[in-house]
């Protein structure tokens, strides 16, 4: 089985890795809500709270995580453009 960050580096690895937490965690999120949503025993329910708490945890730090990468990436391409300006001009 081909993993989605087996051959990249840097950047887009993060990208892969965050993406797949993301989408494994708001699959998850949403079978916890229909699980929790129909549980008649009050047993599961503590179990499901904490579940879905690290769940949204874990939703809250890939997105960052993503948003965090997006702006590394910026910032790269703003570096890498001002610095081959700065050398044209020498």
């Amino acid at each position: 089985m081909k993993l989605p960050w087996q051959n990249r580096s840097g950047l887009a690895q993060a990208v892969a890795v965050l993406a797949s937490i993301l989408t494994i965690s708001l699959g998850l999120c949403g079978a916890n809500f229909l699980v929790f949503s129909r549980s008649t025993h009050d047993s599961m329910v503590p179990f499901l709270m904490v579940t879905g708490s690290l769940e949204s945890i874990a939703i809250l730090g890939s997105a960052l995580g993503l948003l965090l990468v997006a702006l590394l990436y910026l910032v790269q391409k703003v570096r890498r453009h001002f610095s081959a300006a700065s050398k044209d001009e020498e």
